[in-house]
């Protein structure tokens, strides 16, 4: 009986190691983005009834566009998959968003119709812009895709930094 609890163990200690594997991400400049993974969907069915009950309740007016995951973040789908990028996590431990625009490969811009990315300053949230005035699309953590109005997200709005290419 303990070899076979042994064995769970080392099974789920696997697992968790497999989780999340470290990746390289490259802003347009060339430049690495640190803290990137991909990551295994820890999301179950049961789990999205949850989220979708909670959006509806709490964010009547935002539109879901993708089903909650943990293959990607708010981060990853700003700076990298809605240009084309595979689904990865960035920022486990840190916001490494910064370096899109430290190496020049975005410019920080004084009017909100010249950005395709914001960056929430006072908070850890990274979207894309929509043609739409004050209407972002960003990643929810591992809550869903969304579309919604600049402060109808779980984030603070109240500084926010847009940036084009």
């Amino acid at each position: 009986m303990q070899r076979i609890y042994q064995i769970i163990c080392i099974l789920v200690m696997i697992q968790n190691i497999n989780a999340q594997s470290p990746t390289y991400v490259y802003t347009p400049r060339g430049s690495v983005v640190s803290d990137t993974y991909i990551r295994n969907e820890e999301i179950t069915a049961a789990d999205i009834v949850y989220i979708n009950g909670q959006l509806d309740i709490q964010y009547p007016n935002a539109q879901k566009m993708q089903e909650s995951t943990t293959t990607y973040n708010c981060h990853a789908y700003a700076w990298y998959v809605s240009e084309g990028g595979q689904p990865v996590w960035m920022g486990l431990s840190s916001n490494p968003t910064s370096i899109y625009w430290t190496d020049g490969s975005y410019i920080e811009v004084t009017n909100p119709e010249d950005a395709n990315k914001v960056s929430y300053a006072n908070d850890n949230h990274s979207a894309i812009t929509t043609s739409e005035t004050d209407f972002f699309i960003s990643k929810w953590g591992a809550w869903p895709l969304m579309k919604h109005q600049k402060n109808d997200c779980p984030y603070n709005s109240s500084i926010l930094k847009h940036y084009k290419i």
